[in-house]
């Protein structure tokens, strides 16, 4: 396992297509962590809080770097969102899959957007982080590359962008997103997961019992009409990460699954299972 770089400021798949396969981690618990770059994490015992996954883990607590990819991003500005943009799409329920392109000819650019309150505690502060995960077929990263985050801002096929790290989460409306132009992801690339940490939660005793309004949002660029959403309203208090959703490819069109898995994995530990190195 890698380390991961500074942010100033897990035997089965989580997934098959679309969706969570049920399973069982088994074996291990993380002891370690990762301390290139300013994480220093360790102390997790768990799996996935899911179909019955078995309390357990892995030790690890290599070095190492993700690489930023450093490829040119031909997005361009987005156009300007129409008026009541925010809101409108259709609300999904946990596990739900919709189709995008079937649904929406032509649609090409995505916005992924993520939104959260850190307020449900006060004199605490939070640092939530949304990681993207592009696998292949075989639900595994192809290169470390294919983690995109607050460090890797850009896939390697320029077809994915993330747009900053917030630390705070304060204030109305997206916290965290992400650009998605489906026409340029790589053949090779059939998932992109979307994953929200808290940095440092064990240290600091924190889960996502204690974060309020998270939710995950697709958008369409081109008008800026909000196509779906999914509210992450269960209780996820034995939890420190989050599954929110996945874009994956299903007979050649693109679809969205409402994950919604609570996880007791740190970043480090969710690496790990798509087969970071």
């Amino acid at each position: 396992m890698m380390g991961i770089g500074s942010n100033s400021n897990g035997g089965n798949a989580f997934g098959g297509q679309g969706g969570i396969q049920q399973g069982g981690i088994q074996q291990g618990g993380i002891q370690g962590g990762i301390q290139q770059g300013g994480i220093q994490q360790g102390g997790i015992q768990g799996g996935i809080q899911q179909g019955g996954i078995q309390q357990g883990g892995i030790q690890s607590g290599q070095q190492g770097g993700f690489q930023n990819a450093g490829n040119a991003n031909a997005f361009g500005a987005a156009p300007a969102p129409q008026a009541g943009g925010f809101g409108g799409g259709l609300v999904l329920s946990k596990g739900q899959k919709l189709d995008l392109t079937k649904n929406n000819p032509g649609l090409d650019h995505l916005k992924v957007g993520l939104g959260w309150d850190t307020n449900r505690l006060q004199g605490q502060s939070y640092d939530l982080d949304v990681e993207i995960f592009l696998l292949n077929q075989m639900d595994k990263l192809p290169s470390n590359g294919h983690i995109i985050f607050y460090n890797n801002l850009t896939s390697p096929d320029g077809a994915v962008r993330y747009n900053g790290d917030n630390r705070t989460g304060q204030g109305s409306g997206d916290d965290e997103s992400a650009e998605i132009q489906l026409s340029r992801v790589s053949p090779d690339i059939q998932k992109i997961v979307f994953t929200v940490t808290i940095d440092d939660a064990l240290r600091k005793n924190q889960n996502f019992g204690q974060i309020g309004n998270a939710y995950i949002r697709i958008v369409n660029q081109a008008n800026g009409a909000e196509i779906c959403r999914f509210d992450l309203s269960e209780d996820y208090s034995t939890s420190i990460s989050l599954l929110a959703g996945e874009v994956y490819r299903h007979n050649n069109e693109w679809k969205f699954n409402a994950a919604g898995t609570g996880l007791a994995l740190d970043l480090a530990g969710i690496c790990a299972h798509y087969g970071a190195m």
